[in-house]
C-alpha cells in the first residue's frame, strides 16, 4: 500500500485478486489449520452468504484466550450486534479482519482510506447496509495479537467522536451507545476519570443522548467518583 495504511493495502490486494474468494490476514496475525477450508466449504454450501468469519484466539503479552463468546449469526442487523441498546453489558464479541473470507464479486466495496481506526468494521457495516450477508462460525480460525496500551493510545477524542457520528449516519442512537456504553464504560471501569471527562465534554456538544443513556452516563460518573474517594482514603 505504499505506507498509506491498512485500508489502502487491503484495497490494493483486493483489486489485484483474481480468485472468486478473498481472505484478509494482517501481518501480526496467523491463520489456524483448516480456516480457509472451513470458510470455502461454508460459502459453497450457503450461496446466500457473502462473508464468512470465525472465532479466534486473542493473544495479549501476558495471556491468550478465546476471543469471542457471543457470535454474529445474522439474526439481527450487524450494527445492533455491535451497538444495540444493551451494548454496555460486558460481552466479548467481535469480527477481526483476519478471520474474514468473502466473495470478491459481491463485496467489492472499498475500505475508507481516510479512517485509521475501525476501518474494517466500517467496511462490514456498510456492506451489511447494502444487504450483504455475514455469518460467524464458532471454529477457531485465527490468532490475533494485541498490544492494548499501544493500540488504545492511537485514538483521540476527535477520532472517537468522528466514529460516533459515522455510526449515527447508519443508525440513530448507535453513536451515543458507542460513546457511553462502550468507551465511557471502559474508562469508568478502569478509573480513567480525566479521559472520561474530556470525552463527555465533547459528547455534550455533539450528541443528543437518550434518557436511558443519560442514566448510564450518570452511573459512570458516580462510579468514577466512588473510585476517586476510595483512592483518596487508601
Amino acid at each position: 500500500g505504499g505506507g498509506r495504511g491498512a485500508s489502502a493495502a487491503r484495497n490494493l490486494g483486493v483489486q489485484h485478486a483474481s480468485s472468486n474468494f478473498v481472505a484478509f490476514l494482517d501481518d501480526d496475525d496467523i491463520w489456524f489449520p483448516n480456516h480457509l477450508a472451513s470458510a470455502l466449504r461454508t460459502l459453497s454450501q450457503h450461496t446466500e452468504l457473502d462473508l464468512y468469519a470465525s472465532n479466534f484466539m486473542y493473544s495479549l503479552p501476558e495471556k491468550s484466550f478465546q476471543g469471542v463468546k457471543v457470535l454474529y449469526q445474522g439474526k439481527q442487523p450487524l450494527i445492533d450486534f455491535y451497538y444495540g441498546r444493551a451494548c454496555w453489558v460486558p460481552k466479548r464479541k467481535g469480527i477481526p479482519t483476519s478471520t474474514l473470507v468473502f466473495r470478491r464479486d459481491s463485496c467489492s466495496l472499498l475500505m475508507d482510506e481516510d479512517l485509521v481506526w475501525q476501518e474494517d468494521i466500517w467496511w462490514l457495516l456498510n456492506l451489511a447496509n447494502q444487504g450483504r450477508a455475514l455469518f460467524q462460525s464458532s471454529n477457531i480460525g485465527s490468532g490475533i495479537y494485541k498490544n492494548l496500551p499501544h493500540d488504545q493510545g492511537r485514538y483521540t477524542v476527535e477520532q472517537t467522536i468522528d466514529w460516533a457520528r459515522r455510526l449515527e449516519s447508519l443508525r440513530q442512537g448507535a453513536g451515543e451507545r458507542f460513546v457511553i456504553g462502550v468507551v465511557g464504560r471502559w474508562y469508568a471501569h478502569r478509573g480513567m476519570s480525566d479521559e472520561w471527562s474530556e470525552l463527555m465534554e465533547k459528547v455534550h456538544d455533539d450528541l443528543k443522548l437518550s434518557l436511558d443513556y443519560r442514566v448510564i452516563k450518570q452511573v459512570e460518573k458516580l462510579a468514577l467518583s466512588v473510585q476517586r474517594t476510595i483512592l483518596k482514603w487508601q
